[in-house]
């Protein structure tokens, strides 16, 4: 059974919080798990209260199965929101995408970061999932700064796949 994490406030105090998704960006509020994730991110962004931990979990169970390449796509446009509100917390996020890019053969730095950029574009029908426009914003305007990083953390998962996975952790 799946947790929540623990959303403060009330209802009313939810709906008061502006709206940081885009009108495109609708499947959100119509996937439960990612309506919560939504609103834990408006609140986060007014007064952020959840530790980093509780942070990573709201995200993670936020996740869903399906196959890799999807899930590159979707695991960016969830987590780009959690890293424009959380920057510290860049490198474990980013784990995410880049496992499941190298689970398909991706292999490079500047190819992932293009990949995590195309996800901001909102008018891409081939996207399972949009993102919010915190999110779209880093996608666009941090992502690319941080290619040194992604490469750290693919050489990272490249070493945890050579050694047979260990410990399976994502966060």
């Amino acid at each position: 059974m799946r947790r929540t994490a623990p959303m403060r406030g009330s209802a009313a105090t939810v709906r008061a919080v502006p709206r940081v998704m885009s009108p495109s960006a609708q499947p959100w509020s119509s996937v439960p798990s990612l309506d919560r994730l939504r609103r834990f991110y408006e609140l986060e962004a007014i007064t952020p209260w959840a530790s980093d931990a509780t942070f990573l979990a709201a995200i993670r169970q936020t996740f869903w199965g399906t196959n890799a390449i999807d899930f590159v796509g979707c695991s960016f446009a969830i987590i780009a929101p959690g890293c424009a509100l959380r920057p510290h917390l860049v490198p474990k996020l980013l784990r995410a995408p880049i496992r499941a890019a190298v689970a398909v053969g991706v292999e490079s730095a500047a190819e992932l970061v293009a990949w995590g950029v195309a996800c901001a574009d909102q008018t891409n029908p081939r996207l399972a999932l949009r993102t919010t426009l915190e999110g779209e914003r880093w996608l666009r305007q941090q992502l690319p700064a941080l290619t040194e990083l992604v490469g750290q953390v693919v050489d990272e998962t490249l070493a945890w796949a050579a050694a047979d996975f260990p410990g399976d952790d994502l966060w």
